[in-house]
């Protein structure tokens, strides 16, 4: 079978995991890519979306259906560019999904979210770098300048 396949042709191709996020990409033979595939590796032909500068994958392999597809990743609504918020009071972003939230500011760290409506507050003042991966989303971020 493998006489039949195409060793000439170039064509990226993503190496995926069992969640569909893309783990890799790879510009090879159409041939070899194929070869890979009978052997079960989690690899698909196509345009995996790499962007150089963020140094990321701008798709991810959607698992639902009857064949893995290459969809590009959806941008996580409602989250603003920046938000003012008082000492004390909150900031709420509606409908994220469960993920670990990162702040870096007067006070850093993590926070696993659950799911559901995203409430973000603090008792320092100061301004602070707020970013969360949503899997499939987009990686997104806000700066959140907490006053008086």
């Amino acid at each position: 079978m493998s006489g039949e396949r195409d060793y000439k042709t170039l064509a990226e191709a993503a190496v995926y995991d069992e969640t569909g996020r893309i783990t890799g990409v790879v510009n090879q033979a159409i041939g070899f890519t194929q070869d890979w595939q009978d052997r079960g590796e989690r690899i698909l032909i196509g345009d995996a979306g790499w962007d150089q500068q963020e140094f990321r994958t701008t798709r991810y392999v959607k698992l639902t259906g009857k064949t893995p597809k290459l969809v590009d990743r959806p941008v996580l609504a409602g989250v603003p560019e920046q938000a003012t918020a008082s000492v004390g009071t909150e900031v709420s972003i509606p409908r994220v999904p469960a993920c670990t939230v990162r702040f870096d500011g007067p006070v850093s760290g993590t926070h696993e979210h659950p799911g559901g409506s995203l409430k973000i507050g603090f008792t320092l003042t100061g301004t602070y770098r707020i970013s969360f991966e949503a899997f499939p989303n987009l990686p997104c971020s806000f700066d959140l300048t907490v006053t008086p």
